[in-house]
């Protein structure tokens, strides 16, 4: 619940310096080590990861994580030192820790209103940082009312009713918006289109040629509706390596038609998104980003008409922590620990693929949780659609997909547009610019459906601005917390009783008369 913050904040008030920051990263690791506890199994069982390194990383990784609440107790602290109230500074300070403390796997307050779609509205102003002011505003009217005592009933009841009036407030706009938003959408262009989860996991790649798989399934989806404008299917659908000069011949002859089986006149007869790794060989181009080295490996998706021409190209720009390649997968210690995965390049920002004259934003696996590289990506493309093919293999049958769906769920509103999730195991999903799920493949099977998806573009304020004001509210914010902490060390100084000064060696003795 996104009001649980309410008994921290009370806490947090009362509580001595070093008890309130140590309470904070008890309380952050905690929750972090029981939400991420899937992480564990998926790097001993798919990872590759010994038991011991497993359980070192992962607990580095809740202490990290749970860093945060840590911080957001030394804010409440300072508050206080300032002569803040708790309750007054906490919404600022959970937005300022939202926003600046670098998390490896970033999941904001935000997350907790997404089971309510009426409460996720907020963020078309001003992102996932306007839900953590908003549910930092009620836990801080809840714990003020619970401060308050007993003698004060007025302001504690004063405080309760500004709670649910805000709650309410936000509740009713939301509902609105999501009526007018559904209108918009509802004349926008449509788009009929097959998404294929083949579920073909970490544990089944060596026994399952998944392209195989893939087409069968695809081909009988086709026989079942020819109205089908165009097919998806998720992350590394084809996880073997292809080397860039290779890739029309080997979708032309093995993903939409395979000869070698004897398959007859059977020919995935629609345009194909999927994911594909792709090696450089040095003949493909980037436009203004320079060509990368020879054996280079890019987790990309491609678009393809069915003789295997390249519609569209886009590579991973955002890589995992930890399991793709960039500064933390390359020190060794973590390089040796996590020996099962593979190490990929990173791809140009600016990719857009534009299809029968609508523009595809893609995005591959957790780029669709990042708010604002996945802004800065909107505003290089102005998609009319956003797609997300993502594989969770690693952790099927745990709580990541789900996870991984309620972050992604904020993108669609954020920009108001229609958000499709192909994924390997699950969950693949269509999401409304509401942010409601209308759409979905169940998990952990091999799973087909056709769904139909809109073109829409808006703009949004919170596409326009992004975190810009949120920027400005958090360094006035500090600014003040700051020079109220500095006058009231001022003011301790100049009134605390002062030590009595030393005698002189020689005492002045009153004169005599």
């Amino acid at each position: 619940m996104p009001f649980c913050w309410a008994p921290l904040v009370v806490v947090l008030d009362q509580a001595a310096a070093y008890e309130s920051v140590g309470l904070g990263l008890l309380h952050g690791t905690v929750l972090n080590a029981a939400a991420f506890s899937w992480l564990l199994g998926g790097l001993v069982k798919v990872g590759g990861t010994s038991s011991p390194a497993a359980v070192a990383i992962f607990i580095l990784f809740a202490l990290v994580q749970g860093g945060r609440t840590a911080l957001l107790a030394a804010c409440v602290v300072a508050s206080r030192r300032a002569r803040l109230s708790a309750a007054l500074v906490f919404p600022l300070a959970l937005v300022a820790t939202d926003f600046l403390y670098p998390y490896v796997f970033p999941w904001q307050t935000a997350i907790f209103t997404v089971p309510v779609p009426a409460w996720m509205q907020l963020a078309e102003f001003g992102g996932p940082l306007a839900l953590s002011f908003w549910v930092g505003s009620v836990n801080a009217l809840f714990a003020a009312a619970w401060m308050h005592g007993s003698g004060e009933r007025s302001a504690r009841l004063r405080c309760l009713v500004a709670g649910f009036a805000l709650l309410a407030v936000v509740t009713f706009v939301g509902r609105y918006l999501i009526r007018s938003r559904s209108a918009e959408a509802a004349a926008a262009p449509t788009a009929r289109v097959a998404v294929i989860q083949g579920n073909t996991g970490a544990k089944s790649l060596h026994a399952v040629d998944p392209i195989a798989l893939y087409r069968d399934q695809t081909l009988k989806l086709l026989a079942r509706d020819g109205s089908i404008d165009w097919i998806v299917w998720p992350e590394t659908a084809l996880p073997v390596p292809t080397l860039n000069a290779n890739l029309r011949p080997t979708l032309r002859d093995y993903v939409f038609h395979d000869d070698s089986r004897g398959l007859g006149d059977t020919h995935i007869s629609k345009p194909l998104l999927l994911g594909m790794v792709i090696e450089a060989d040095g003949t493909e181009r980037r436009g203004p980003q320079p060509a990368l080295p020879r054996n280079a490996l890019t987790n990309s998706a491609i678009l393809s008409d069915t003789l295997g021409h390249i519609i569209g190209r886009y590579d991973k720009h955002e890589l995992v922590p930890f399991g793709e390649q960039d500064a933390l997968s390359s020190l060794p210690i973590v390089s040796d620990a996590l020996r099962a995965v593979t190490r990929f390049s990173r791809g140009p920002r600016r990719a857009p693929i534009v299809f029968r004259g609508y523009t595809l934003g893609v995005s591959i696996c957790y780029e669709d949780i990042l708010r604002e590289s996945f802004r800065e990506s909107i505003l290089d493309a102005r998609p009319d659609l956003l797609v997300n093919i993502t594989s969770d293999a690693w952790f099927a049958g745990s709580a990541a997909p789900d996870l991984h769906l309620a972050l992604a769920i904020l993108r669609a509103v954020e920009h108001r547009r229609y958000l499709l999730r192909a994924t390997n195991t699950g969950i693949s999903a269509a999401v409304a610019p509401t942010g409601e799920v209308v759409w979905r493949l169940p998990e952990d099977q091999v799973a087909t459906g056709v769904v139909s998806v809109r073109y829409l573009r808006a703009d949004t304020l919170y596409e326009r601005w992004g975190d810009l004001p949120w920027t400005i509210l958090v360094i006035s914010g500090a600014l003040v917390v700051a020079f109220r902490y500095l006058a009231g060390y001022a003011v301790d100084r100049s009134t605390s009783p002062r030590a009595p000064q030393a005698h002189s060696r020689r005492e002045r003795r009153p004169r005599r008369t």
